[in-house]
């Protein structure tokens, strides 16, 4: 700490020293501190200052690091003190992504006109948690989200595998996925949920089951809870806290104002308390691999947290602001947050900040050990969520949902991601949806929708892989665009996958089948592994060609990218809506040297021919994993166009 005064506080001093002034008590010396010596970047940081000089109005504190002003989150490079309990508190909301380590906060006090009367210093540092090795990356899941009786619906199989419930597991395990995740956690209004039971039983029956099969297959099992989003359209007769938003009503008679959301507040106890006791259970479940937690965020709004904003950052719209009714502080927050860009930053940082450390308490709370994930959605902060305040609050891997966006929308979030995060801050698996709304591609509207999520996909991991559209006037604009951002690929940010889910696969496809987004998945999924060296062979399909009635020979061209000779690899093609698998439909090549390509055609049945076609095919190798297996796919438009 170090502290400077003003001449004529130091003289004051001095002449107190001497015996020659009338003050004989000791001088006091202006001094500031950190409330802790280091901060979680969720935390806000608190300096406290006291032994202001006589004469002092207004204190404030400009936070440095190697010299340099670091200004906030909201913009501001000068943190403002307010007068609590006889000391000048400042609270310093910091910039998202910062720097990690060592801070100086210079604090000076000001008399009514501006002038210094001197100025100290408070240092205290930045954290912030490594990803650690507690999930095997590159990591590839499969989830399911479903309030539905799997156990009555004859949920059919992978190559036309008897139907039954043991193919939620069947499925993930064909495409090479690491792990299932399951939503064990789900309350819904249209069962009758109470205080005392609010999740769905069936559900929770069915995690030990799912995870035994997990498990038989070699794969991992993982169970999330909905944590504060009661499903349905209606609020579900609980006495939750509800989250508060302002709504402007279609009617035209209809005033605007606040309406309570579907979403439960996040300062509601009652349902904080039946997740806590949800995930404690799932922790002492020996079968549950890893716990999940989804919807930890603050419903659309959520401004019925403004009292704890500004009560924990040090604001002061007005004197006896906090005094107010809630309905006028939440007003001056939609105002402030619609008028003011920076108070709308410090609002979503705010709210990140809530979120991140709502989870920290549940896993307290729940004694969670097990590796933990959350969802956090794609739209960088504007939902109030931040992946590296979650893996600081204890998340060991972070789902971050790419989707909720048409095409246009998700080429933004491409080039918005990585500006927000440099490699290595936190372990990220990007997750893409099966849902035809969001897979619209105004580039291409003709565009199928599995090979559009699975194009999403190889973006999302690989950068520019089959992009279109705002990626070429990106690199038109600023040519050196990947020097400084580079993609989002494994080996940087995005370090694996997830496909949501198997329901919108299997019965909300938009007229495809769950075989033809699978395969569709599974391809981009190994083409990640192949980037990152997880697994050694790569594939490609080529364009059929007619061999007969209704049959084809598929080109599928097989790349040893290892460095050992690999033996008997087995090639086949795959089943997809409009192709069907033949009786010589897979082929072996007997032996294959590294760095060597060999190109087989294995065989392939199609029997409509003037509709759309998901040309799919698979290499396996022998490897013990699920994971061990190589697919690829293309688009074939109607075969009679494509004769030659």
């Amino acid at each position: 700490m170090k502290t400077k005064l003003s001449v004529a506080f130091a003289l004051t001093a001095a002449l107190t020293f001497l015996g020659l002034a009338a003050v004989t008590a000791d001088p006091v010396v202006f001094t500031a501190a950190a409330t802790q010596p280091a901060y979680w970047r969720y935390e806000v940081v608190t300096v406290t200052a006291e032994g202001a000089p006589p004469g002092t109005e207004r204190v404030v504190g400009v936070p440095e690091r190697d010299g340099e002003t670091v200004a906030g989150v909201s913009g501001r490079k000068e943190v403002e003190f307010r007068r609590e309990d006889g000391r000048w508190v400042g609270r310093w909301a910091m910039p998202w992504d910062p720097d990690l380590g060592t801070y100086e906060m210079e604090v000076r006090a000001l008399d009514s006109s501006g002038r210094d009367l001197g100025s100290t210093t408070a240092d205290f540092r930045i954290r912030g948690k490594s990803p650690n090795g507690r999930v095997p990356l590159p990591h590839f899941a499969v989830t399911l989200e479903t309030d539905a009786d799997y156990y009555a619906a004859r949920l059919g199989g992978p190559r036309m595998r008897v139907p039954g419930w043991k193919n939620i597991v069947a499925w993930p395990e064909y495409a090479g996925a690491d792990s299932v995740w399951f939503c064990a956690g789900m309350t819904k209004a249209a069962h009758r949920p109470t205080a005392e039971h609010p999740w769905l039983q069936r559900d929770l029956d069915l995690v030990p089951v799912l995870a035994r099969e997990c498990h038989r297959a070699g794969m991992a099992f993982g169970a999330w809870i909905a944590c504060f989003f009661p499903y349905g359209e209606v609020r579900p007769d609980i006495p939750y806290e509800f989250s508060r938003n302002y709504v402007v009503p279609d009617e035209p008679d209809a005033k605007p104002g606040f309406w309570t959301t579907l979403n439960a507040s996040l300062n509601c106890e009652l349902r904080k308390r039946q997740i806590v006791e949800l995930a404690a259970s799932l922790q002492a479940e020996p079968q549950v691999d890893y716990i999940g937690l989804d919807y930890i965020r603050s419903g659309p709004g959520g401004f019925e947290l403004v009292t704890d904003m500004v009560t924990e950052l040090g604001l002061e719209p007005y004197d006896g602001f906090t005094g107010q009714p809630i309905e006028v502080q939440m007003a001056w927050l939609v105002g402030a947050t619609r008028s003011d860009e920076g108070m709308k930053r410090l609002w979503q940082w705010w709210r990140a900040s809530k979120a991140a450390r709502t989870l920290a308490e549940i896993k307290g709370r729940a004694g969670v050990t097990k590796p933990l994930w959350c969802f956090v959605l794609g739209w960088c902060h504007q939902h109030g969520q931040d992946p590296q305040m979650m893996t600081d609050a204890g998340a060991d891997f972070v789902a971050l949902m790419l989707y909720d966006a048409t095409r246009n929308e998700f080429d933004g979030l491409m080039r918005e991601w990585p500006k927000q995060y440099r490699d290595g801050r936190v372990n990220l698996v990007g997750g893409v949806i099966a849902d035809p709304v969001q897979l619209v591609n105004p580039y291409n509207p003709a565009a199928p929708f599995p090979l559009e999520m699975g194009n999403r996909a190889e973006q999302a991991t690989d950068g520019l892989a089959g992009s279109a559209g705002p990626w070429d006037d990106l690199l038109a604009e600023d040519p050196h665009y990947l020097d400084k951002y580079g993609p989002l690929r494994a080996d940087g940010l995005v370090e694996g996958l997830f496909l949501h889910d198997l329901e919108r696969m299997a019965y909300r496809a938009g007229g495809w089948t769950i075989d033809d987004f699978i395969v569709a998945g599974a391809s981009a999924m190994s083409r990640l592994r192949a980037l990152t060296g997880d697994i050694p062979v790569e594939i490609q399909v080529g364009r059929p060609v007619g061999v007969g009635a209704a049959l084809f020979d598929v080109p599928v061209e097989v790349t040893n990218l290892g460095q050992e000779t690999l033996l008997n690899i087995r090639v086949r093609t795959e089943p997809t809506r409009n192709a069907s698998i033949a009786k010589d439909g897979a082929v072996y090549i007997a032996e294959l040297a590294p760095g060597e390509t060999v190109t087989v055609t294995p065989k392939l049945y199609a029997y409509e021919y003037t509709e759309e076609h998901v040309i799919a095919a698979s290499a396996w190798w022998g490897g013990a994993r699920p994971a061990d297996v190589a697919f690829a796919c293309r688009y074939q438009l109607p075969w009679a166009e494509k004769e030659e």
